[in-house]
């Protein structure tokens, strides 16, 4: 695949597309409309330097009651200026994700996060007129199947993407992906911004409907105005991210505490010595992924790493993850989405995954668990050894009681505890062997 150049990032060269550009400055880029007031319905030609692909037959700009909405050159300019804003106010890429859908007379815009190996993308941002279609882009899965990955070859030699690229108009009218994801909440075409930030290959997708029309050549060198300035800031902020990352993983590894950082891809971005120290053949990393024996803990890794691809990944906040070992006691693993400046886009931070070993606390604190939740000396005893992970019947032999008793025991556990199963129990009980100690004197 051709290796990505920032200097390669224009549809057409900046010099040439300011000058075709000056020629317009009467009505700030605005194409000539015939007598009617609509857009003419000419089929697209190829630019002076042959940039454009494809020219599709049978591909015009609608004839609707109003006349399509083109690119504004003067609102690209104000984004561009805005950009280097969001290095130090990485919540407000929403904000700009906005503007760019206005300048691009869209519907909305999103950020993606592609791969460069794999048709995938991650959602990483989106404006508010493309919450619909992205919650069912995510939850209906196209974000695994989405077609317009197909442009990435060209976007990493031109920095723009387009329909007209991979698809015909009778293509567009058979495939699914149109037809049953953008055609009912009345999108139509696309455009996309690439720029590189270190090895990570970024994309701002803006989508029109129908009457807004195609991205022809002209817009689309206009729109080619943004990839120096995304090229900068996500270079900036990518190194002041990752930074933060690094410095709150450390952190947590100086008061012992193993902590492992998810990507948009549900890859392992950033682990600390005290997670790698706890690995063994239940649970490790292998190639950036959780591995794990315990299966119903790996399809819970699986809905974790589905949930990074979302913008907003927030059922992912307070669900532990129990990973069950072979004659060990449990890791508990407890996922949160990161917020503010440490998830900022760039970084590639998406979930703290915060790991507590069970079988590493020698003594359970089972005065801690009668104190807290009123607990019988029983019950506290019983609640330790079923909440490290042991079975009821190990807990019998151990305790010297029956079966029965001891379910009788639990019961009483679960409706004190308010937990409803074992797996819940395990997850208080490391919450409480985290919970910070008063200090002495």
């Amino acid at each position: 695949m051709t290796p990505f150049n920032v200097n390669c990032l224009l549809l057409i060269p900046v010099t040439d597309a300011k000058a075709r550009l000056r020629g317009r400055q009467g009505d700030m880029g605005h194409k000539q409309r015939p007598p009617d007031g609509r857009r003419s319905r000419a089929r697209p030609e190829a630019d002076a330097n042959g940039a454009w692909s494809a020219v599709v037959p049978n591909l015009a700009k609608p004839a609707v009651r109003g006349a399509p909405r083109a690119v504004d050159l003067g609102g690209l300019q104000k984004v561009v200026a805005r950009i280097q804003d969001v290095v130090a106010e990485p919540e407000s890429w929403s904000g700009v994700l906005k503007d760019v859908s206005a300048a691009a007379g869209a519907q909305g815009a999103s950020l993606f996060r592609a791969t460069l190996t794999t048709p995938d993308v991650a959602l990483v941002s989106v404006s508010a007129g493309s919450q619909q279609i992205m919650e069912r882009y995510i939850r209906d899965g196209w974000v695994r199947r989405d077609i317009r990955t197909r442009a990435i070859p060209k976007m990493l030699k031109t920095g723009i993407g387009v329909d007209q690229d991979f698809m015909t108009p009778d293509a567009i009218e058979r495939e699914p992906y149109y037809q049953d994801l953008l055609a009912p909440c009345g999108l139509r075409w696309w455009a996309g911004v690439a720029f590189r930030s270190g090895d990570d290959f970024w994309c701002i997708a803006i989508q029109r409907n129908a009457e807004q029309g195609y991205f022809d050549p002209d817009e689309q060198a206009k729109l080619a105005t943004l990839c120096q300035g995304l090229t900068e800031a996500a270079t900036i902020t990518r190194a002041v991210g990752r930074a933060r990352i690094a410095g709150m993983t450390a952190a947590l590894d100086l008061v012992g505490q193993p902590a492992l950082v998810l990507d948009h891809f549900g890859r392992v971005l950033r682990e600390n010595a005290a997670a790698a120290n706890l690995y063994d053949p239940w649970f490790h990393v292998v190639g950036g992924r959780i591995v794990t024996r315990d299966r119903e803990a790996a399809a819970a890794f699986s809905t974790l790493v589905e949930a990074c691809r979302s913008s907003r990944p927030l059922a992912s906040n307070g669900g532990h993850i129990v990973v069950r070992r072979s004659n060990r006691r449990p890791i508990v693993a407890s996922p949160l989405v990161l917020s503010g400046s440490a998830v900022e886009p760039f970084s590639g931070g998406r979930i703290l995954l915060l790991l507590n070993d069970l079988d590493a606390q020698s003594q359970p604190l089972t005065s801690a668990l009668g104190a807290a939740f009123g607990l019988t000396a029983a019950e506290a005893r019983l609640a330790a050894m079923v909440g490290s992970g042991g079975s009821i019947d190990a807990a019998c032999e151990a305790l010297h009681v029956t079966r029965q008793t001891a379910r009788n025991q639990l019961k009483s556990i679960f409706d004190k505890t308010d937990t409803h199963r074992q797996a819940e129990l395990v997850a208080l009980l490391a919450r409480l062997m985290n919970a910070p100690r008063p200090r002495s004197g």
